[in-house]
């Protein structure tokens, strides 16, 4: 588990480092 698990939209997102993947509106994206 680590960059690979997260959604495209998360990892393209400028603050994926320090967010640790917790913005929920990404998180829980359907697409």
């Amino acid at each position: 588990i680590g960059m690979e698990a997260l959604s495209e939209k998360c990892r393209s997102c400028e603050f994926v480092l320090s967010c640790g993947a917790g913005y929920y509106p990404h998180r829980f994206d359907k697409v």
